[in-house]
């Protein structure tokens, strides 16, 4: 008898036990690390996509050029030599182009000073706001520079392909996307590119 007492007191605490976590479960989902950041007030606010185009000189038509995966040496030397504008030289002045003022300022001096700020994500996150307003500037044909030997995966979370891409696509003034695959990441790729994106697909 005292061996089925134990046995049905035991079975009473361990179904005790699982209502208690499964109650807290439903009151604590599996999302609520995630909720926990939406709430959190970023400081200081993303740069919102509008307000970046009032702080960005456009580069006028045929002149805006992109790269992604490491490329940047070949975009500069390209866009010095053919007089296109990277984006950070359509700064009005306010630093937002070239990452280090306005929104960004404030970031580093909430680093400096051990205050909360952004995540890592959440930087990447306002770059691309910053270089999505840059695309959505463009007009005419625009060049991209891209590695001919490139890791997709790492290509498909790249600032080029989540908000450059798509707002070239979505806009209306940009006429052709012009693509050329470099060996070379470091130096300006000569003659004609070699495709082409399609704005449709």
């Amino acid at each position: 008898m005292a061996g089925k007492s134990f046995s049905k007191g035991l079975g009473l605490l361990l179904l005790f036990l699982f209502s208690f976590l499964l109650a807290q479960s439903h009151g604590h989902p599996t999302s609520g690390v995630s909720n926990e950041l939406e709430k959190r007030t970023l400081d200081p606010p993303l740069p919102d996509v509008k307000l970046a185009r009032t702080h960005l000189k456009k580069p006028g038509p045929g002149k805006s050029i992109f790269w992604s995966a490491g490329a940047i040496g070949a975009a500069s030397d390209y866009a010095a030599k053919n007089k296109h504008v990277m984006l950070g030289e359509c700064d009005d002045g306010s630093g937002w182009a070239n990452f280090e003022g306005g929104p960004f300022e404030e970031y580093v001096n909430n680093f400096c000073d051990d205050k909360p700020t952004w995540t890592d994500d959440e930087m990447v996150q306002a770059k691309g706001h910053i270089s999505q307003a840059y695309a959505e500037n463009a007009e005419g044909e625009v060049i991209v520079i891209l590695p001919k030997k490139i890791n997709a995966a790492e290509l498909k979370t790249s600032i080029w392909e989540r908000y450059e891409l798509p707002a070239l696509k979505k806009n209306t003034a940009v006429t052709k996307i012009s693509v050329f695959d470099v060996d070379n990441v470091n130096e300006a790729p000569t003659g004609k590119p070699n495709r082409e994106i399609s704005k449709s697909s």
